[in-house]
């Protein structure tokens, strides 16, 4: 059967549904989702995308937008820093983001040193090193005595995505694990499952089509399609070459690092466990069981 809606979790897809002025519909929503009931929340009633053109690491920053500018419900102002692509360090790399966000806010001259918080969000589709089995983990300025969170001007929020195991939209129980369940599941279905109740879905239903994209975004999607074709092949040479290691300095820990590294990188170009397990032409759970 032909595949009716794109990747989300492609470069070019992740900037159709939440990089669009017209489309704000849709991130508003999934903000709005993804903060309800955490500190600091307000509702979030509009975005204002800027996103400036900053010198920035191809490689390891291909999957982000910058400098998105969200009203709350009262008028308060927050920058969102919205991030796909995981990779090594890439905790520190998210503060280095974070950061720049922050002095981009300084001034000349007098100023009182009030900066709007700067919220960076980032989907993983891997488990942080010595994280917890959580969808979402939520880190911001915090008393280390009181664990109490004290700002919210520099926030992480990182929603990894293989803690999420719904296989069908009637396991979803919140607003927050109906996106997540439509965003992961995106490529498979033939309808959003949600659009029917919720004008937002409705609205990635219509964009996430891949016969409505322009001519020029689906030259770019096919040109990510073709760079996992291409991450495929050279992570499965590294793998190969790992094993040969392996085998010469102690074939099992060669192995298994190789391993978990190319599995960790397939992941997070957005390819599912059970691709992956056949790539490698491995079991699904000896895959399921790579964190």
């Amino acid at each position: 059967m032909r595949q009716r809606f794109f990747n989300p979790f492609t470069d070019t897809g992740f900037k159709i549904v939440f990089g669009k002025e017209k489309d704000k519909i849709i991130l508003i929503s999934f903000l709005n989702a993804l903060l309800e009931g955490r500190p600091f929340y307000e509702s979030i009633t509009d975005v204002h995308y800027s996103d400036k053109e900053l010198p920035r690491d191809r490689d390891c920053e291909r999957t982000a937008i910058n400098d998105i500018h969200c009203v709350t419900q009262s008028g308060r102002h927050i920058i969102l820093e919205m991030q796909l692509e995981g990779h090594d360090n890439f905790e520190d790399r998210m503060i280095c983001y974070s950061c720049r966000a922050v002095t981009e806010q300084m001034r000349r001259g007098q100023w009182d040193f009030h900066i709007e918080s700067v919220y960076s969000i980032c989907f993983t589709n891997f488990i942080l090193l010595g994280a917890e089995r959580r969808l979402v983990l939520d880190r911001a300025y915090c008393d280390l005595e009181t664990r109490e969170a004290v700002s919210d001007r520099q926030r992480y929020l990182y929603i990894q995505l293989p803690v999420f195991e719904a296989v069908s939209s009637e396991e979803c129980a919140t607003e927050l694990e109906r996106w997540i369940y439509s965003l992961k599941h995106m490529p498979e279905m033939r309808e959003i499952p949600f659009a029917a109740r919720d004008e937002a879905f409705r609205r990635l239903q219509q964009i996430g089509e891949i016969e409505s994209l322009s001519p020029e975004e689906r030259r770019q999607y096919d040109m990510d399609q073709k760079q996992l074709s291409i991450l495929y092949s050279i992570e499965t040479s590294r793998l190969r070459e790992g094993i040969k290691i392996g085998e010469e300095r102690g074939r099992k820990i060669g192995e298994q690092q190789q391993l978990r590294s190319t599995v960790i990188k397939l992941r997070a170009k957005g390819i599912a466990d059970e691709m992956i397990a056949s790539l490698l032409d491995m079991p699904l759970e000896k895959i399921l069981n790579i964190r």
